[in-house]
């Protein structure tokens, strides 16, 4: 779309300002660029941006001009430019006023990955999009925005739980032709639809249905070599692992039977490796109730499924236990609704032939006749049998040893939890852990303490209070990060130091020089490493889910074991020394970098379908 910004709010080059104007311009610059680098507790850093915004606000009031200058560096970003990109999240409301005086230099950008509104989508400023797509509607249509929609990088952090739901629905219902536009134009491009599925954490039901509703063609639009109801299905199965939640979960088991009875072509639909169908990806979960259902929901649409040759990476669906014992009822259920559905259409068909018979009166008799032969037939037999049968299916869902061994994980899982809190996030010693905690989590979730329901009225206060006064004492001074600001490694040297087995969730590793640095087993989280060096940094078996790796140096770096899923890479990806088993889940690669990595010799096995290499 062409776009003329209007006389009056035309760029202006510092170059062409007075000399205490530009001095002006360059120290508002300067503030707002190393706003991040503040440390110290979040009082002090809330009155630096108070006093920040306050100046922004006088200088602007003073001297309208500065809102449309823009620097002459390599970047030339104007005022509303370098605070998007450096200030986060925390500095919105002085955002707000920049662009409410020159909503203009929103469209200025010496590239689509610096345009403001992908600096504030990159920063976390979520909530600030729906504000500015509410205000300036002509701002997205900019051909600055169109070959990257910001709403895409929107849902992709909405699906790994750093967008809120009420900010990307709302970006949605402003902008509903977003939900028919993909994330790219390579073979793995995805839909907004997909795309919710397909990270760390589950979307919520209803808007899936919504989004869905909204724009039923994405729903048939799955990635080559399956569906999307396949995905769903792979994600109901899959156990919790690390970097992997539980998403048997009674939201997702919505979407499962909204895509099974609104979209039933789905349930026929195979694989283009392996002939799987999407039963074939839960089938092997049968110990799960809610699988369970969404199996026999899958079985009635698909009865003959049990017949279908697949691969061998999933059991063969007739020798599946479960299938074995439910699929007769299935058939005999589906077999009934049929006869019954014809019943009724013979009766109305033998009544419509009567009325227009020749010989009405002989017609009509028989066929009174017939309905009430085909009405006692379903009354009587086929719908009692029905609801027999709906009942024997039900009692399928919750057999008692299935649901003792489902509690019996998710106590692990929530045992496992709390131990890597005190361990990682506090910082407690392996040995006090395992000597105090872990008895203390052993018999809090014990059968008995389970069906002690004086016990449980005390929600777990005796528990947490034992813990705290049990650790505090021993807990060493912990120095404080502000999240989105008072980032504490940003442009630093740290070559050569070991940052291994640590948890640094969020931080700011921006052009950072970590040459030879050990991140081994380290919790890096949502970490931000742009145009960082990283030759030869060792991230061996450490968490990258969500981190931006963009515009790295990455020679010789490690990546084995390294969970990677939603991560963001340069081409120098391409350079690391070692990829062996690592998980590239959604994370996202140049056009031209994805097939040169699937051509590696160490990409293999789950790296290779992590990537869905062809």
């Amino acid at each position: 779309m062409s776009y003329e910004t209007p006389k009056a709010f035309q760029p202006v080059p510092e170059t062409e300002l007075a000399e205490e104007m530009k001095t002006r311009f360059r120290l508002l610059c300067k503030e707002l660029s190393v706003l991040y680098q503040i440390t110290g507790d979040m009082a002090t850093f809330e009155t630096a941006i108070g006093m920040l915004h306050q100046l922004v606000i006088e200088q602007v009031k003073t001297h309208p001009i500065l809102v449309r200058v823009t620097s002459t560096e390599s970047h030339k970003l104007s005022l509303l430019g370098v605070a998007c990109k450096h200030a986060g999240i925390h500095f919105q409301e002085t955002i707000q006023f920049l662009i409410e005086n020159n909503p203009h230099a929103l469209l200025w950008a010496p590239s689509v990955h610096e345009s403001p509104i992908h600096m504030l989508v990159l920063n976390g400023n979520f909530a600030i999009i729906p504000w500015i797509m509410e205000r300036y509607p002509w701002v997205l249509q900019h051909q600055l925005y169109g070959g990257k929609p910001p709403h895409i990088e929107m849902m992709r952090h909405y699906a790994y739980g750093r967008c809120d739901l009420d900010a990307i629905q709302k970006v949605y219902q402003l902008y509903p032709q977003g939900l028919r536009e993909r994330e790219g134009t390579d073979f793995t491009s995805r839909y907004p639809l997909l795309m919710s599925i397909e990270g760390y954490c589950e979307p919520d039901a209803d808007f899936f249905i919504w989004m869905a509703e909204q724009y039923p063609e994405a729903v048939y639009d799955g990635v080559p070599g399956f569906t999307i109801l396949h995905r769903l299905c792979s994600v109901m199965a899959q156990t919790e692992r690390r970097g992997v939640l539980d998403k048997c979960t009674p939201n997702m088991a919505k979407i499962c039977r909204f895509l099974i009875t609104k979209h039933l072509s789905l349930v026929r639909q195979t694989t283009n490796y392996g002939n799987y169908l999407p039963i074939h990806k839960i089938a092997d979960r049968c110990d799960r109730p809610l699988v369970r259902e969404m199996v026999i929901l899958l079985l009635k649409a698909y009865p003959e499924c049990v017949q279908v040759v697949a691969g061998d990476s999933h059991p063969a669906l007739a020798t599946v236990s479960f299938i074995w014992q439910v699929h007769s009822l299935v058939v005999e259920e589906v077999a009934i609704e049929e006869e019954i559905i014809t019943l009724e259409e013979n009766a109305q068909n033998m009544n419509t032939a009567a009325v227009f018979s020749t010989d009405p009166q002989r017609f009509g008799s028989l066929s009174e006749v017939f309905s009430a032969w085909a009405n006692q037939r379903i009354a009587d037999i086929l719908l009692p049998r029905k609801q027999q049968i709906q009942e024997q299916l039900e009692d399928t869902y919750f057999e008692r040893n299935d649901v003792d061994e489902l509690a019996a994980e998710l106590n692990e899982a929530k045992k496992a939890f709390i131990i890597d809190y005190y361990f990682s996030t506090m910082k407690i010693s392996p040995s006090l852990c395992f000597v105090i905690i872990l008895p203390a989590l052993t018999q809090a979730f014990s059968p008995k303490h389970q069906a002690d329901t004086s016990w449980k009225n005390v929600s777990h206060r005796p528990l947490t209070f034992w813990c705290a006064s049990a650790f505090w004492s021993v807990l060493a001074p912990v120095a404080f990060a502000v999240s989105g600001g008072g980032l504490d490694f940003a442009g630093i040297d740290i070559s050569g130091q070991d940052f291994s087995k640590g948890n640094y969730k969020g931080k700011d590793f921006t052009q950072v020089i970590a040459k030879g640095t050990n991140f081994a087993g380290s919790n890096l989280q949502g970490c931000r490493f742009y145009k960082a060096y990283l030759v030869n940094t060792n991230f061996d078996d450490a968490d990258l889910r969500g981190a931006s790796l963009e515009d790295t140096s990455m020679d010789g770096a490690s990546l084995r074991n390294t969970m990677a899923a939603g991560a963001y890479f340069s081409a120098s990806i391409l350079d690391a020394k070692d990829l062996t088993n690592a998980d590239f889940t959604d994370a996202q690669f140049p056009l031209k970098t994805l097939p040169l990595l699937c051509m590696r010799g160490d990409v293999t096995d789950l790296t290779r379908e992590s990537l869905m290499c062809p």
